[in-house]
C-alpha cells in the first residue's frame, strides 16, 4: 500500500506547479504574446488586451478579475493547462486554442476550485471567469 500511495503522488506532484517538467523556453508557449478581448464587458471594455510575457508574469487587463486579484504570474502545466495566481487566489485555467494558435478560449477557476483531474475533494468555488481572445499584433 505505501508503494501505490508514493505512486500516487507523484503523478499528482508532476501536474502541480513548480513540479519538474521538461524544460523548453517559455517564448515558445502559444499563450506567450498580446491577446485581444473583441467582445469585452461593463468592467474591461472592448478591446482590452493581455499580455503573457516570457518571464511567466501577465497583467490581466482583458478580463474581468473583480473577486479574484491583480495578476501576478502564469504557468503552463501541461497541454491546455495553466495555472493563473493572483494577488487574492489562485485559478486553475483551462486554454482552448484555435484558428491556427490566432484564437484562445480561456476559462479560469479560482479560490478552493479544485480540477477533476486532482479528484475533487473541494466543491468549485463561484469564482470563474472565461475570456475568448483573438492574437494582437502591433504594428
Amino acid at each position: 500500500m505505501g508503494r501505490s500511495l508514493v505512486l500516487a503522488l507523484l503523478v499528482l506532484a508532476s501536474d502541480l506547479p513548480g513540479a519538474a517538467a521538461p524544460a523548453q523556453p517559455l517564448d515558445a508557449d502559444p499563450l506567450v504574446g498580446s491577446w485581444l478581448n473583441l467582445r469585452g464587458d461593463a468592467l474591461t471594455g472592448t478591446g482590452a488586451v493581455c499580455d503573457f510575457f516570457p518571464n511567466q508574469a501577465w497583467n490581466g487587463d482583458c478580463m474581468s478579475l473583480y473577486g479574484v486579484g491583480s495578476p501576478t504570474t502564469w504557468e503552463r502545466l501541461g497541454d491546455r493547462r495553466y495555472f493563473f495566481g493572483t494577488t487574492g487566489h489562485k485559478c486553475w485555467v483551462d486554454a482552448a486554442f484555435s484558428d491556427g494558435g490566432e484564437a484562445l478560449a480561456l476559462t479560469l477557476y479560482c479560490g478552493t476550485y479544485r480540477p477533476t483531474w486532482m479528484g475533487n475533494v473541494e466543491p468549485p468555488a463561484p469564482l470563474t471567469r472565461s475570456a475568448n481572445l483573438v492574437r494582437f499584433r502591433y504594428r
